[in-house]
């Protein structure tokens, strides 16, 4: 005996269980008193569970649907190309699935209406056509293979007509190279193609002229590269010889400004002298200066102490030169 044998009369048992069970329960809830009231309450009872799981079923759906678009709505927000393959993609399975629920809807429907039809004794031999054509149903591809078959039958298609357009082309190409080399005459064919020997020839000899220049010139190249490594080795030996000499020169240049101070020029005389003439005064001027700048004066206090310390002429002289006065001043300080 089969497991579907004994799987489907304890179902029904169980359905009818629970139906009994149910409209006892609607009877008990309800505020009836008569029997006509009960069988009012379970009509009623029954009423509603259907509206319930109807609405239930609706509710589901919609939440399902809502959520589905959010998700969605959340991927088109960062690629809706993304969204997009998702959807179709959401689409075929949905597709897919309700075909499969299909199929399998009408094999039990196919099933039994077989087991039906096996319980008459005229019958019998049916059941294998059946099991036939639901064999024969589940080989059938589903309508999103046929899509993808005949979107690839349509590429093949282009391809193919895109290949013998090509071939035209090329058909069309040679027949005219055909035509052209037919319309010409031999004699033409055969000087041409002497010619076209006598370049080749004279393109291999001048071929051959240009490597051996190459080859001498490369040659040449390499003399000289040779030429410049000695010559780079004699400079580089120059350049430590210059070096060398330029440190001799800088430790003999302190004896050499040694040597050549006692014959330097006397330093050139202030400004302000060629307006003093006597030498006695120069040197009163001179000492007085360097007597304030010892006591660290001012300018100013400077000017105040030549004025009581020198004669008259020599004070008018400075005042009226104050600024190679200050000079004097500034380079005694320095000096």
């Amino acid at each position: 005996m089969k497991r579907d044998d004994l799987q489907k009369p304890l179902v029904q048992s169980a359905l009818v269980l629970l139906a009994v069970f149910l409209l006892i329960g609607f009877v008990a809830g309800s505020s009836a008193d008569s029997i006509s009231g009960g069988i009012t309450s379970m009509f009623k009872g029954i009423f509603l569970t259907i509206l319930f799981v109807v609405a239930l079923i609706l509710a589901v759906v919609i939440s399902i649907a809502l959520l589905v678009g959010i998700y969605l709505a959340a991927i088109a927000l960062y690629s809706p190309q993304a969204a997009g393959d998702s959807y179709h993609k959401l689409l075929a399975y949905l597709k897919e699935y309700g075909s499969s629920w299909s199929e399998s809807l009408q094999k039990r429907m196919a099933r039994s209406k077989s087991k039906n039809s096996s319980s008459t004794p005229h019958t019998t031999v049916s059941s294998p056509t059946v099991h036939v054509s639901e064999k024969t149903k589940t080989s059938y591809p589903t309508e999103d293979t046929d899509r993808r078959l005949s979107e690839e039958i349509s590429k093949i298609d282009t391809s193919l007509t895109h290949l013998k357009e090509q071939n035209k082309n090329i058909s069309a190409a040679v027949s005219e190279l055909e035509t052209t080399i037919s319309e010409m005459p031999v004699e033409e064919v055969s000087t041409t193609t002497l010619k076209l020997s006598v370049r080749q020839e004279e393109l291999a000899a001048s071929l051959a002229e240009c490597q051996s220049r190459l080859d001498e010139m490369s040659s040449t190249l390499q003399q000289n590269e040779t030429a410049m490594g000695q010559q780079k080795k004699q400079l580089q030996e120059a350049l430590e010889k210059i070096e060398a000499l330029t440190s001799e020169i800088d430790a003999l240049r302190p004896e050499i400004q040694s040597a050549e101070k006692p014959s330097q020029q006397p330093e050139e005389e202030p400004r302000i002298f060629a307006y003093i003439e006597r030498q006695q005064s120069r040197k009163q001027f001179t000492d007085l200066v360097d007597e304030a700048l010892a006591e660290d004066m001012t300018y100013a206090e400077i000017d105040d102490f030549l004025s009581q310390s020198l004669p008259p002429e020599i004070d008018t002289v400075l005042k009226e030169h104050p600024t190679l006065t200050k000079d004097f001043i500034r380079d005694r300080k320095n000096s």
